[in-house]
């Protein structure tokens, strides 16, 4: 025993069970290299970690769109779950990272199986899907640290800084590892909140710039360098690199709105009620009615600061505006870090961002709209990451890029 009577042990769960609630919220992007912000994950918890196999490819052949949909929807998947309680989560373009509790943890394993289904079925894409206990990563001497980032009125998102996520990322592709879920019971999907309606976001500075660079040295220095470095590079005020600009933002024909709408049928969504919610997105934003309406006016007006152009999942990962000279600059500035041993870095150059949005209502902190960059994005800048990490262990070898 471990000397806790009841009622403490009562207190503790609680206590653990708004974990992610009670953290300090970081409201400015470059403190997220400060350690007073962060608190270790309870062991008890679990690491979602899911993955698009294959999704180089699917890219190159035109399924971004898609790609970026199955990543998204393991949060939808996961808040069918857990209703209106908070859980730290990151998106990463061709999957996504989630901290979840143990006690809606066999509910929260259905889901993802029904995801998996979801995404072959009405996606033709694969996805490997996974949940690993943090227990057993602090036992393999892994560290996760897990932040709050929550600026302005949209929802939180999680920061998690240590070895555990990439380290969970790797088990996931591991056959062995037993961490990858392949059958049990499965729960049917709502995919009512989840669509992709907006056009593609045109670079207002010339350029869409998506980034990822992952620290090589334990600690939140490396982080902070890395933010500065970033900070340092890009001209303009650091709240002017979100993509999502009002000005170019332009809503995708009802002709692409009905097709896409067909990929995110399930057996709790329909196809007419898709259709219903798409032929009304049209009216309101593509045919300009919003003006009318004060509610559907400030859902717009609020895109911007409810985009998730800026996270960590133990790998520094943004979608910027910025010019071809300051990519240039940043570049440099990476490359000095790469050299000192420090990090290693990808960087993909687009014309434009592209959103999923997830939306339960229209009202502050009710939506938040995941952002990459077009033509590949994250999982393009991926590539160049990984031939950097197969450079260092082994000169004479790639690796396997997805």
């Amino acid at each position: 025993m471990d000397g806790t009577s009841p009622t403490e042990s009562a207190l503790l769960g609680d206590w653990l069970k708004d974990f992610f609630s009670r953290l300090r919220s970081i409201t400015d992007f470059r403190d997220c290299g400060r350690e007073e912000y962060y608190e270790a994950a309870p062991a008890d918890w679990y690491l979602v970690v899911t993955d698009v196999v294959g999704s180089t490819k699917a890219i190159q052949a035109g399924h971004y769109r898609e790609v970026n949909s199955a990543g998204a929807a393991t949060l939808v998947a996961i808040q069918q779950v857990l209703g209106k309680r908070s859980f730290p989560f990151a998106f990463g373009g061709d999957g996504s990272t989630a901290l979840v509790p143990p006690d809606s943890i066999d509910s929260i394993r259905s889901a993802l199986l029904g995801l998996k289904g979801f995404v072959s079925t009405g996606l033709g894409l694969e996805l490997r899907v996974g949940l690993v206990s943090v227990g057993t990563l602090f036992d393999a001497g892994h560290t996760l640290l897990v932040g709050r980032y929550a600026p302005g009125l949209a929802p939180p998102q999680g920061l998690f800084v240590g070895s555990a996520v990439p380290a969970a990322d790797a088990m996931l592709k591991d056959p062995d590892s037993g961490v990858e879920l392949r059958e049990g019971k499965v729960q049917a999907l709502d995919l009512s909140s989840l669509s992709c309606r907006w056009d593609a976001v045109p670079a207002h500075r010339g350029l869409t710039l998506s980034i990822l660079v992952e620290p090589r040295e334990p600690g939140f220095t490396v982080y902070r360098d890395i933010i500065a470095a970033i900070d340092g590079s890009i001209s303009g005020a650091f709240e002017e690199m979100n993509p999502i600009k009002l000005l170019h933002m332009r809503y995708r024909s009802l002709r692409e709105i009905l097709r896409s709408g067909r990929h995110f049928r399930s057996t709790a969504d329909s196809n007419a009620a898709r259709r219903k919610q798409g032929v009304l997105g049209h009216l309101i934003y593509g045919l300009g009615a919003y003006r009318l309406f004060p509610t559907w006016k400030h859902y717009r007006e609020m895109l911007p600061s409810h985009s998730d152009f800026q996270k960590v999942d133990g790998v520094v990962r943004m979608v910027i505006d910025c010019s071809d000279e300051d990519a240039t600059r940043l570049d440099k500035a990476l490359t000095q870090l790469l050299d000192e041993g420090r990090v290693f870095f990808g960087l993909k150059r687009s014309s434009s961002a592209i959103m999923t949005c997830l939306m339960e209502a229209p009202e502050d902190g009710q939506h938040i709209h995941f952002v990459d960059g077009a033509e590949g994005g994250y999982a393009e800048a991926a590539l160049q990451l990984k031939e950097q990490k197969a450079r260092i262990n082994d000169p004479d070898k790639k690796g396997s890029l997805d």
